[in-house]
């Protein structure tokens, strides 16, 4: 416990350090991805199309839920910074660094969130030029292609997200499961254990709602990153299962299909960790055995 304590702080300046680097590294790949984001966006528009009112409103939900997630953590940290941060240059340092992690934090989920949401637009799309026939033949092959190419661009997206991103994922999984450690064994501590002079439950009860705002954070963006790949899933089937009168546009699907069926298109952090709703059993799973290890140990000290 006293390890996983001293470790902690190193943890978190991990974490600023990767995101400033992010920030400061790719900062040009990032403006790329945006701007061929918008470039989707306004091809769609051209075009006339949009998801359904219900899919929308969806994911617009998710959005304004992991936005409204940022108030509650930046009211505990400033909260717990008056009642145990001396000094304003500290509460000022640490406020500014915690900005920044959680800015880039709130960037990463926010392009994700809109590649959904174009790669939604993109599969309702397709499946709309598949099934209404145009009457000009060369006019719905060039609006084939031009689909399937901004469909594989996206594709690519998800790799340069991946590679662009991978630090600050990492050191989020770090930081979340080392703050779920230690807000674990305090609260054994707190509620069954030993209670010393020094323990201070307003501060035990800010790092549990930290901890769960965390938690919930991580869980919107699996939950973004698991619909990315159903959207795959059913433009793959759409690809296999629909005809095509022209053999350009015969020859384009297949590509693509072999593209969406053999290229890795799901968000990874450095080949490994697939960010999923099914990281969540093996990531809960080790938190705990981590908190028993760590309770059997310092037995004493609890």
């Amino acid at each position: 416990m006293a390890l996983l304590l001293a470790v902690y702080p190193y943890i978190r300046w991990l974490g600023f350090v990767s995101c400033v680097y992010c920030a400061q590294r790719w900062q040009q790949r990032i403006f790329n991805m945006l701007q061929a984001l918008l470039k989707v966006e306004r091809f769609i528009a051209e075009s006339h199309y949009c998801v359904t009112p219900l899919e929308k409103s969806h994911l617009q939900l998710l959005f304004w839920l992991r936005l409204l997630l940022q108030v509650p953590r930046t009211v505990a940290f400033i909260i717990y910074a008056f009642t145990a941060v001396d000094g304003l240059y500290i509460f000022v340092g640490a406020l500014g660094s915690k900005t920044i992690v959680d800015e880039l934090y709130f960037l990463t989920f926010t392009i994700i969130w809109q590649m959904c949401y174009t790669l939604m637009k993109l599969q309702r799309y397709i499946n709309q030029l598949y099934a209404s026939p145009i009457p000009r033949k060369s006019k719905k092959e060039q609006k084939m292609l031009e689909v399937h190419r901004m469909y594989y661009r996206l594709i690519q997206m998800t790799r340069d997200y991946c590679e662009v991103f991978k630090y600050p994922l990492a050191c989020m999984l770090l930081i979340l499961v080392c703050m779920s450690c230690v807000t674990g064994c305090s609260y054994y501590r707190l509620l069954v254990g030993n209670h010393s002079d020094n323990s201070k439950p307003l501060g035990e009860w800010i790092t549990l709602l930290v901890n769960i705002n965390y938690f919930l954070e991580l869980y919107l963006f699996a939950l973004i990153a698991s619909m990315i790949g159903r959207i795959h899933e059913y433009t793959l089937h759409e690809l296999r299962a629909s005809l095509c009168d022209s053999d350009l546009v015969e020859r384009s699907s297949d590509w693509l299909g072999l593209q969406l069926a053999f290229q890795d298109t799901s968000i990874k952090i450095f080949g490994l960790f697939k960010i999923n709703l099914q990281l969540f059993i093996p990531l809960v799973s080790g938190i705990a055995l981590h908190i028993i290890y760590i309770i059997q140990c310092d037995y004493n000290y609890m």
